[in-house]
Order: C-alpha cells, then sequence, then structure tokens
C-alpha cells in the first residue's frame, strides 16, 4: 500500500493554506473596500439625513409660514368684518339721523306753510286738486311774468312811458269787453246787468287807479328791478294804517273783536304787517343814504328820489282798495266782477289821458337843473303820437334814440305790453278759479308768496345784464335776498288768519208782478 505522501498533503495542505491565505489576502481587500464604502455611505447617510432634516425644517418652516398666513388672514378678516361691521353701523347712524331731520323738517315746514287743511269741504276729487295746483302754479308764474314784464316795459319805452299807461287800460278794457261778448254769444244773452253802484263812486275809483298807475310807469324806469317786487307789498301796511279811515262801523268792529284786535286785525296780522314794513325799510336804507349825502352822484340822486315816488302809489292804492270795499258795503248789491272790472277800465283810460298831461313833466323828476323843462306838458299830443308809432314799430329809430332826453327801445314794446296785460288777467281768472275751487284761502296766498320769489329771481336776472356804472344806485350785494325773506315771512303770518270779515247780506231788487197788485 503505498503511503500517501506527505509533501503532497503537505502539498495540499500547503496549498489549502496557500488558499486560505489567499482567501483571506482576497478578503482582506474586500473587508477593506467594505470599510471604505461604509465610510462613504456614512456620509450619504449623514448627508440625506441632512437633507431629510432640511426638508423637515422647510416643511415645518412652510407650516410655520402658513399657520401664520392662516393667523395673518385671519386677524385681517376679521378686522375687515369688524371694518365692514363699523361701516354699516356709521351708516344706519347718517341714515337714520337724516330721517329724524327730513321728519322734523317736514314738520317744520307744515308748521310754517300751515296746510294740513286747505279744503273747505273734507270730500274733494283727484281732479280738482290737480286743478287748484294747475292754476297755483298759474298764479305764480303769471306774478312774476307781471312784475318783470311791467319793468322791462317802462325801461324800453323810456320816454313813451306815460302812453304805456294808457294803453294798459285800454288793452285791459279790449280783453275784457271781448271775453264779455264771447260769453254773450255763447249764452244768447245780451242782458246789460247792474253796476252795482253809482258812476261817481266809479269815477272816484278809477281816479285813484289811474293816480297810482301813472305813478308806478313815471318812476319805475328809474329805480333798481328789485324795488317793484319789494315797494308793491307796502299796500298792505297803508291798507291797515289807513282802514280806521273808512271803517264803516267802529262800534261793530270793536264788538266783533276782542282786547288782542285793532279794528278787526289780530296780532298776526299786525306783526306780519310791522315785518313787511321792516323788509321795505331795509330796502330804503340805500336810497336814503343817497339823499342824505350832498356828494352823492346824479345818477343814485335820481334813482332814490324815484324810489319814493313809487313807494307814493302804494297810498292811492290802499285807498282804492278800501273805498271798493266801502261802497260795496255801503249799497249791498250784486256785481258782476267782469263788467265793473270793465267798467273801470274804460273810466281808467279817460282819466289817464286828463290827468296825463299835470304828471308828465315828472319824467324828469331830480336829474339836475330845470328838471321840468325835459318833459314839458305842450308837448305831450307830439310825444303821444311818437308813442303811437313806437309800439306800433313804425317810429324811426332816430327820432326813438335822439329827439327826447331818453333814448327808446320800439322792437319790443308791444310784445312786452301784451305780455303785461294778459298776465295780469291770468293772475285774476288764477285767483278766481283757486278760490271757487273749494280750497281757502291758505292755499292761495302760498302761491303768491312763490310768486313773489319767482319775481325777486327775475329781477335779479334781469338786473345783471343791464349796464350799469359805479354812480347808479343798487342794493348792497346780499340785502335783497335779506329783504324778501324777511317780507316772504311777513306775508305768511300775515294770512295765516283770515283777513277782517267784511260780509254782507246782498239786496236784490223787488220782483215785478205783471198780473196786478198781489
Amino acid at each position: 500500500m503505498r503511503r500517501p505522501n506527505n509533501n503532497n498533503v503537505h502539498n495540499y495542505g500547503a496549498i489549502n493554506t496557500t488558499t486560505t491565505t489567499n482567501r483571506e489576502s482576497n478578503r482582506r481587500p474586500y473587508e477593506m473596500q467594505n470599510s471604505e464604502l461604509s465610510h462613504d455611505d456614512e456620509h450619504l447617510i449623514d448627508e440625506e439625513d441632512d437633507e431629510f432634516d432640511m426638508e423637515d425644517d422647510e416643511e415645518e418652516g412652510e407650516d410655520d409660514e402658513m399657520i401664520i398666513d392662516e393667523e395673518d388672514d385671519d386677524e385681517i378678516l376679521t378686522q375687515s368684518s369688524s371694518t365692514y361691521n363699523n361701516g354699516r353701523r356709521r351708516r344706519r347712524s347718517i341714515c337714520t339721523c337724516f330721517r329724524k331731520i327730513m321728519r322734523q323738517l317736514k314738520i317744520f315746514c307744515m308748521n310754517v306753510a300751515d296746510v294740513e287743511n286747505v279744503w273747505d269741504s273734507p270730500n274733494v276729487s283727484r281732479k280738482r286738486k290737480v286743478g287748484v295746483i294747475f292754476w297755483l302754479l298759474a298764479l305764480a308764474l303769471s306774478y312774476a311774468t307781471e312784475r318783470s314784464t311791467f319793468k322791462i316795459l317802462v325801461d324800453h319805452a323810456g320816454p313813451f312811458r306815460m302812453f304805456a299807461a294808457e294803453a294798459i287800460s285800454a288793452l285791459y278794457a279790449t280783453i275784457l269787453g271781448v271775453t264779455m261778448l264771447c260769453k254773450a254769444f255763447s249764452h244768447g244773452s245780451f242782458e246789460c246787468k247792474a253796476l252795482g253802484f253809482p258812476l261817481a263812486d266809479v269815477g272816484v275809483m278809477a281816479i285813484l287807479d289811474s293816480v297810482q298807475l301813472l305813478l308806478c310807469v313815471i318812476s319805475g324806469s328809474k329805480i333798481p328791478p328789485v324795488y317793484l317786487v319789494l315797494l308793491v307789498q307796502m299796500n298792505i301796511p297803508v291798507t291797515i294804517a289807513l282802514s280806521n279811515c273808512f271803517k264803516r262801523n267802529d262800534d261793530a268792529a270793536a264788538a266783533a273783536g276782542n282786547g288782542e284786535q285793532c279794528h278787526g286785525y289780530t296780532a298776526l296780522h299786525l306783526f306780519g304787517a310791522c315785518l313787511i314794513t321792516a323788509a321795505v325799510l331795509m330796502g330804503l336804507w340805500p336810497a336814503v343814504i343817497e339823499i342824505v349825502d350832498p356828494d352823492s352822484p346824479l345818477t343814485a340822486y335820481n334813482s332814490a328820489c324815484n324810489i319814493f315816488i313809487f313807494l307814493l302809489s302804494c297810498i292811492p292804492a290802499a285807498i282804492s282798495t278800501l273805498y271798493k270795499e266801502y261802497a260795496m258795503a255801503e249799497y249791498k248789491r250784486p256785481v258782476d266782477p267782469s263788467y265793473l272790472n270793465l267798467v273801470l277800465a274804460i273810466f281808467q283810460v279817460i282819466f289817464t289821458g286828463i290827468i296825463s298831461p299835470l304828471v308828465y313833466p315828472l319824467q324828469g323828476f331830480a336829474t339836475g337843473g330845470d328838471w321840468t323843462a325835459l318833459y314839458p306838458s305842450s308837448e305831450i299830443s307830439e310825444n303821444f303820437i311818437d308813442s303811437l308809432k313806437c309800439f306800433l314799430g313804425i317810429l324811426p329809430k332816430d327820432v326813438a334814440m335822439d329827439s327826447y332826453a331818453e333814448p327808446a327801445q320800439c322792437n319790443a314794446a308791444l310784445g312786452l305790453l301784451l305780455g303785461y296785460v294778459l298776465s295780469t288777467v291770468v293772475a285774476g281768472v288764477a285767483v278766481d278759479k283757486i278760490i271757487h275751487s273749494g280750497a281757502n284761502n291758505k292755499i292761495l296766498y302760498r302761491g303768491l308768496s312763490v310768486g313773489v320769489v319767482l319775481a325777486v329771481l327775475c329781477m335779479v336776472a334781469y338786473d345783471k345784464t343791464i349796464p350799469r356804472d359805479d354812480s347808479e344806485l343798487s342794493i348792497v350785494n346780499g340785502m335783497h335776498f335779506a329783504c324778501v325773506i324777511v317780507l316772504v315771512l311777513g306775508l305768511e303770518i300775515y294770512h295765516r288768519e283770515a283777513l277782517p270779515d267784511n260780509s254782507f247780506e246782498t239786496v236784490f231788487d223787488e220782483p215785478e208782478f205783471y198780473y196786478g197788485d198781489q
């Protein structure tokens, strides 16, 4: 048996050893590599961990930012909602205050106007109310038109304004006559009605009305426009002052009144008249200064003097009003207003022609020097002929501009004359319609107050179109508005209560029997 070869074993063993050594040697580099890789992996892991940490920090930061943003949004929403609620509360409080103010203003206006009960009967149709509103507007507009056209007419007429008074009465009589003829034809009745009182009394009324119209026409072109609305209201205080002279029965008036009445006028009437007088005196103050001042320009002095001439026209107007009341109460006869106005207008045409030569020189009053020579009474016939041509539009321009002391503008004279007379007729119709519509006098006088305000506005607008210099009289800025406020307040207070009752029982003619005495 062959012994195993030790060398082989040894070799085998060596081989094994070698193999083992080789494996170990081979394994060592692997382990070294593994150790190196492990270090790299640790770095990678650390870097990944750092990245994850950073991402976590970023996410946490974003979460924190989102939480902060949400908190900010909540705060903004809270602030905006609170601001919105505060705005709503503020707007609500403003609206509430505005409603309260408007409510109080409405109550105040109702108390001032005193128009809660403007109808004499409780059941009034809507159609009638609309008709009253229409005629109220017509009354206010016609009054403003009447004042405005009168002022522009006398300004444009210039030296022919005396003829304008004659033309006004004649045109008014013509319109009334045509109206009465149309009514007679439509009714088929041409019966001549009784006048109501003697012609002598009608003549006295016509003379007073003619004097009042002439004084207004003479002085109207020389005064500032606003004065035509202001001064004419002085008729009310003058009428109260003169009523004692024409009171037909003082004992009856005293018995009808009480301790607060003065010949039928209450304390409110007197207080309103005092306010009207105060408004007029406020307007007269610049004129008084110009008259008293020795260094006053001639133009301003002329205007101031004519203001007082216009104011004097209130005296015949008040006397005429009281005399008409006296005549109606004295004779107690039925009167047709249209027929009476027609007769008065015809008489006015006659008496204006008679009185005109006496007052014709007053057109040059207070112009300096021998002012009576500017308009001598001997030239009145020639003046009236030129006036007629002027109103017809056939007067040569050189005659209108250079032949008299004042220039005349004849291009619109006839239209202004028609406008004035028609506005007067419309105002009378409006008053008649309002009275017969069931409304009491309160609403009628409200329409007149509105007409006064509109007339003042028209006069102020017209005054702006007139070229003036510093030497002419004008109301101090703002004073005419103060005068108008006091004037309207005085008119409202004066008409708050009913005027003294001058009612009487009308006496009719006894019927005639045609079949013997019965």
